[in-house]
């Protein structure tokens, strides 16, 4: 009996010990190498499905012409610095070979990059910013977005020659990459007339949104009592835009005694159709996510020359969207 059991783990062993060398010679074979990308973002929204499939497509093109395969981990923290923290450390774990984060906190975040490091992990602050990271890529100029909201705005109070007092619902607090559209459209306002409230255009409250449609509500709800006389609202993005205007709609107003400019181009051109908002920046996001492959099968390479070749750029993908051209921009952004 002994010697049977013998016979039979011997044959098992030999029958291991080929699979792992016909894995080894077909791995060899085909030139493959296997590589695991990991991404922590705050939130999964609209741009995660387009990242997702332009980085599937990428993947299997690189696969097709390389032999390497790639996989990818996606994690969501909610805008929580310690589940995203957590997060990382879990990509960390799992053995990712290069790792991006889209950070919810422009500071708390800055760990993550540490632990990165500590592990000998390329890492990439993806698209908002972020202390530490090995490469720092930005998905939009948002400095730019917001002159392109101000630049708009002034040519379109020029047609109309009214008044408008305004308030802009800004973005997340924590986030700092963010807070620049703000600070990009009251720049241009104030190289135009002077300052905030003197001209045509008056910049009377800043408030942050937090990416949130019931607090810019809130807050436009509030506005709309200290000044009744109100009549505009720009938000950083078309989720506090929506906010703003549910916000005009509940006290009675029509879309004609208001006006509301937002930023994305993506869930709420509808509005712009029927003229309940008169603008929208859209961001055409795919150059964004060829980027940021580029850089990360760069930095899986090893090649962080290459990584920085992609990831020092930022690509200019903007679009002024207004009801004239809503359906040249859904054409253009696959909408």
């Amino acid at each position: 009996m002994k010697k049977l059991a013998c016979i039979v783990l011997s044959l098992i062993l030999a029958g291991s010990m080929a699979t792992v060398v016909q894995a080894e010679e077909a791995e060899s074979a085909s030139g493959g190498e296997n590589y695991l990308m990991g991404l922590s973002l705050f939130s999964r929204d609209f741009t995660v499905d387009i990242c997702e499939q332009i980085l599937n497509d990428e993947a299997a093109a690189y696969e097709e012409e390389t032999g390497n395969h790639v996989d990818f981990t996606w994690l969501f923290c909610e805008y929580s610095v310690d589940q995203q923290i957590a997060d990382v450390e879990s990509l960390i774990t799992k053995g990712c070979d290069a790792i991006a984060v889209r950070v919810t906190d422009t500071e708390g975040c800055n760990v993550c990059f540490d632990m990165c490091r500590e592990a000998e992990i390329p890492s990439v602050a993806m698209w908002n910013g972020g202390e530490g990271a090995d490469i720092t890529i930005f998905a939009v100029d948002n400095y730019i977005i917001g002159q392109h909201q101000a630049n708009w705005f002034i040519d379109y109070q020029k047609q109309t020659g009214e008044t408008y007092i305004c308030g802009y619902l800004d973005g997340i607090s924590t986030a700092d990459d963010t807070l620049l559209r703000c600070k990009g459209f009251c720049d241009a306002i104030e190289a135009e007339y002077g300052d905030l409230t003197s001209g045509p255009i008056q910049v009377v409250e800043i408030q942050y949104s937090e990416n949130n449609a019931d607090t810019s509500q809130k807050l436009t709800e509030d506005w709309l009592v200290t000044h009744p006389d109100m009549n505009c609202v720009i938000g950083w993005n078309d989720i506090s835009a929506y906010g703003a205007t549910q916000a005009f709609i509940s006290n009675g107003f029509a879309p004609d005694e208001y006006v509301i400019i937002g930023c994305d181009g993506t869930d709420y051109n509808d509005l712009l159709h029927d003229s309940t908002w008169e603008m929208t920046v859209g961001i055409t996001f795919a150059p964004n996510c060829e980027q940021l492959w580029n850089t990360m099968i760069a930095l899986c390479e090893g090649d962080m020359d290459r990584a920085h070749e992609y990831g020092d750029v930022t690509p200019d993908s903007y679009f002024d969207i207004t009801k004239d051209n809503i359906e040249e921009w859904n054409e253009l952004a696959g909408l």
